[in-house]
């Protein structure tokens, strides 16, 4: 194969190589950036060339994209049989110089757009002929590049093929509408005398300076705009026109400069972003306090503790409309009224916050046991410190039988120092605790020394017995109340129980999963009267599993499971699945 090329818009071939027939693509580097080329490919042959294949045009260079929008068309004259328009060429080229534009008119209410000429317009500015007198029009604009035509521009606002009319009149009620510190917000009002404006001239100078200069580069449509990019508190002054296709109308200025900056308002906190009036902080973790507000001009912040100033260990961190208060390891002694007060020329506003700093409590001492009323204990001791320094700080009391590990409630929100335990079953012996607790946790426990005993009242009775005759009790071991599943939370303990029945008497053995835990010194079990009750102390994930108990004697045997899951303290996704499937149990019940 023999491959030639040419230069777009030249005649003559040039040959840029030759190729074996075994193969199928060819590339050159014999071009020049930015140029257009044809390509075209011969087969030869000993009886000579065929006819050549030729591509399309190929520009040399980076890829090319159609370009971008051309701005809305303005119409700047007319008559009855044509209208001038003016248009800015798009923002983005796609990579390639546009290279023309095509115009198209509608009439208004029509979706039909009609070229107004077969090739496309050089300039940036076209006047359309052949026109309908008293047709309303609208005209928009493609421009087109190597690529091909872009997007279509906006419509041009509508116009009526008519004679020329009569310039507008001068703008009525120039005013600031708003104003922030990079802009300043103006509207205005149609003016009265003269044919209808088409758009408006807006001029402004920054104050010390002579020479007015355009907002924008073309008319605005509009009867408000927003003039941005200006300096912080700097004064402007503005002034604007009216103009349609007959000219431009008499200038209204506004009365006085404006200052680039927010309307002075008192300062007011944002409630928006969550600011708390109540905190709680355990000690040695950081207190952050973090208030947003508003107001102009930007307002003074002071932060105070009780009245005063703050100072010392905070780090305090100021912007226009926020600020930060910031201890990184908090103290008892931090805790206290915090007040941020705002204040500028326009007024003052002030927030509260309530903050205590607290920590899980010292335990009580000095723990005492006696008796008041048969049958109950009464228990005194030593308050902890850090109870009578905290309103929400109680104590809790809890209680437990010698024959078991597990610590049950007795009271809770206890606020002295005294508690009566009633409640106790005679011939029992029992131990006793007492946790102080508060917001953050519970302190280290304070148990009795020694177990207490109930006395248990004895009554003599008489009773005649019948004769016995002896029976056959004897039968196979069975199950009259079952395992239950259990959910519990992480570090509490778990205590679950049978009912059987059997006689002789059966042996139990207790299993998890495939494992014998009858005799494992982690778990505490009670077989007494046909019940059968396993504790597991202080449950963790590795407690959680299948536990069976089986019961056996010489004519015959029965098992039952059950699962316990331990789940952490924050894990609702567990529990709320839980609940979701028993309510749904009960419903289908």
């Amino acid at each position: 194969f023999i491959i030639e090329r040419r230069i777009v818009g030249k005649k003559s071939w040039i040959k840029v190589g030759e190729i074996e027939s075994k193969h199928t693509t060819f590339a050159t580097d014999k071009v020049e950036e930015g140029k257009a080329y044809h390509f075209r490919i011969l087969a030869v042959n000993s009886e000579g060339a065929s006819e050549p294949l030729e591509t399309e045009e190929v520009f040399a260079g980076n890829p090319i994209d159609p370009p971008g929008q051309a701005s809305q068309p303005q119409v700047t004259d007319v008559s009855k049989e044509a209208i001038t328009i003016t248009w800015n060429p798009p923002a983005k080229d796609g990579g390639s110089p546009v290279t023309g534009y095509i115009v198209e008119r509608r009439k208004k209410g029509s979706n039909l757009w009609v070229p107004i000429s077969k090739e496309p317009i050089q300039d940036t500015k076209c006047t359309v002929d052949g026109l309908l007198e008293g047709a309303d029009y609208e005209f928009h604009v493609i421009a087109v590049n190597r690529a091909g035509p872009g997007v279509p521009s906006s419509a041009s606002s509508s116009v009526v093929a008519k004679d020329p009319i009569k310039p507008p009149g001068q703008v009525k009620g120039l005013h600031m509408a708003d104003s922030s510190q990079s802009s300043i917000s103006l509207a205005w009002q149609e003016p009265d005398e003269g044919d209808p404006p088409s758009g408006y001239i807006l001029e402004m100078r920054p104050e010390g300076a002579k020479e007015w200069s355009k907002c924008t580069k073309i008319p605005i449509s509009g009867k408000s705009y927003t003039v941005g990019g200006l300096q912080e508190r700097q004064k402007y002054f503005f002034r604007i026109r009216a103009v349609n296709e007959a000219g431009v109308g008499e200038p209204i200025e506004l009365k006085e400069g404006v200052l680039a900056m927010p309307p002075p308002a008192a300062p007011k906190f944002d409630l928006s972003v969550r600011l708390k009036s109540h905190m709680v902080v355990r000690a040695g973790t950081a207190l952050c306090i973090h208030a947003s507000f508003i107001g102009s001009p930007p307002p003074n912040v002071v932060w105070q503790k009780d009245g005063v100033l703050t100072k010392g260990r905070e780090s305090i961190t100021k912007g226009k409309h926020h600020s930060q208060f910031l201890i990184h390891s908090t103290k008892r002694t931090d805790s206290g009224l915090y007040r941020i007060v705002l204040s500028n020329d326009y007024g003052e506003t002030h927030y509260d916050i309530h903050v205590r700093v607290t920590d899980f409590p010292r335990p009580p001492t000095n723990l005492n046991l006696y008796e008041e009323v048969p049958n109950t204990v009464s228990l005194n001791w030593d308050h902890s410190p850090d109870v009578k320094e905290d309103d929400n700080a109680h104590y809790v009391i809890l209680k437990r039988d010698t024959s078991t590990a597990t610590w049950f409630t007795a009271a809770e929100k206890v606020y002295n120092n005294k508690y009566t335990v009633t409640s106790l079953l005679p011939g029992r012996k029992y131990f006793f605790r007492v946790i102080a607790r508060n917001d953050i946790g519970d302190s280290d426990p304070l148990d009795s020394k020694d177990s207490w005993y109930i006395e248990k009242d004895i009554e003599l009775f008489h009773a005649k017995m019948k004769e016995y005759h002896e029976k056959d009790w004897s039968h196979a071991p069975h199950f009259i109340t079952l395992l239950k599943n259990h959910l519990v939370c992480r570090g509490y303990d778990c205590t679950m129980s049978c009912a059987f029945l059997g006689n002789p008497r059966p042996e139990v053995t207790l299993y998890k999963g495939e494992v014998n835990i009858t005799a494992h010194s982690k778990f505490w079990y009670n077989s007494t009267s046909g019940v059968c009750t396993l504790m597991i102390p202080t449950c963790t994930a590795k407690d959680s599993g299948e536990y069976s108990i089986l019961i056996e004697n010489q004519l015959g045997k029965e098992k039952c499971s059950c699962t316990l899951t331990v789940y952490e303290k924050d894990d609702r996704s567990l529990l709320d699945t839980v609940i979701g499937s028993l309510q749904k149990s009960k419903h289908l019940m």
